[in-house]
Formats: C-alpha cells, structure tokens, sequence
C-alpha cells in the first residue's frame, strides 16, 4: 500500500510539515457501540437514511486536545441508502496506527449510482465555520472483504483509495475554504458501495504567523546563547 497525496492548491511544502503536531479535527463514522473517546473525537453514528437532507450532524467540532472550534459537519445528501456498519476491521500499521481502534473497526457505506448520473449519484459533507486560510483533509476507509475503489472529490479533484486491507489515508493538502466552508463527495469506483471509516482536518495558520512564530524562535535561541 502506499499514501496518496495531493495538494489541491500550491503551498510551500515546510509549511504542512512544520504543524504535523497541531491539532486536528477527527471525525469517526460507524456505529454507536464502537465510538472513538469522546474527549478528542467527533463520532458520527446516524443512520443517513432516516435524516433529512441537509442535516446538521455536529454543530461544534472539537479538535484533538477536546477544544472546540466553532466549525461544523454537515451531511448534504446521499443516494440510495447510507449508515454506519461494524466490520470489525483492525490495522496497527501505517497511518491506520494513529487512529483510535474504534475508528478504524467501523465505517460509513455509501450506495451510489456508480455512473454519477441522474437523482443521487454522490454523498456529499460539508465542513462549515472555518477560519483559517487553508487546510489539510485526511481521509480513510477500510475493511477486510475484497471490495472496489472508493473515490473522494473536491473542489473538482479526485482521488480514489482501495478499501480492501487499506492501512493508508488518501491527502488533500492546502484546501482554501470557500465562504467558510469545505465539502466533499463519496462515490464508488466499482460496483460496490463507497465506503469512509474516518477522517483528519487540519488548519493551517497564515504564512505570516508562521514567520513570526519563526523570528520568535530565533531571538530566543540568540538570547540563549548570549546568555
């Protein structure tokens, strides 16, 4: 397996790679049983078949350190049918490793006109309330039984991921909001369901904070060794 990455707007690589250690917004989808904890985790359990369209699903997402952010998650719409499944999934490798167990035993299928025509071709999220400039989306789906492609687009651009035995999140790196807000869709590559088990958002402070944050460093590593 390997990690798909692509940067769907440019921005200077030292930027991304310098907040690997800020915190993030994960989301788990699946079941009520199987919940990520609750004091860094935004779980996601509802049956999407039995909400309205659109439907607010977390009004105030926290991030990793249980802060919240004021940003919120948003299923748009879905096709056919849509809800959380237990798959009893496990993988202590790769990006899978960095993720509560929970997260990664659990999903979300999607069951999608796979042709992308006509009334419900795609299930759409929509991360809304968010300030900074850019951001960073991680997403992952996994499960034991073989299974086709799922694909994940925004903002025009798609990538796809193979589900079966996946231990690896698919990138966007540098998402600019619009008005606010980011949205994603799911469809699948094949003839089975899509599928997402859950997912990282990261903000990415301005390039000029960064800079501060940087001279800052510098006039304190000159103080200390002129001290």
């Amino acid at each position: 397996m390997y990690r798909s990455v692509l940067s769907v707007f440019a921005l200077c690589p030292v930027l991304t790679h310098s907040l690997a250690a800020a915190p993030l917004v994960q989301i788990d989808f699946g079941v009520s049983g199987q919940q990520s904890p609750a004091a860094s985790w935004n779980n996601v359990t509802v049956d999407l078949d039995e909400v309205p369209e659109p439907t607010t699903l977390i009004t105030d997402l926290i991030d990793s350190n249980g802060n919240p952010t004021g940003a919120g998650f948003v299923f748009v719409s879905n096709a056919g049918s849509a809800g959380p499944v237990d798959v009893s999934y496990t993988a202590a490798t790769g990006d899978a490793a960095t993720l509560d167990a929970n997260a990664v035993r659990d999903l979300f299928f999607v069951n999608i006109d796979s042709t992308n025509s006509g009334a419900g071709a795609e299930a759409v999220f929509r991360f809304t309330g968010l300030t900074a400039p850019v951001y960073d989306l991680s997403l992952f789906a996994a499960l034991n039984p073989s299974r086709s492609n799922t694909v994940y687009t925004i903002n025009g651009v798609s990538q796809s991921i193979s589900p079966t035995g996946n231990t690896d999140f698919v990138d966007f790196l540098a998402i600019a909001p619009t008005a606010g807000t980011i949205e994603f869709t799911i469809t699948r590559g094949g003839s089975d369901a899509a599928y997402i088990n859950a997912l990282t958002l990261t903000a990415i402070p301005e390039p000029a904070s960064l800079m501060l944050l940087a001279a800052g460093s510098l006039v304190l590593s000159g103080r200390r060794r002129s001290a």
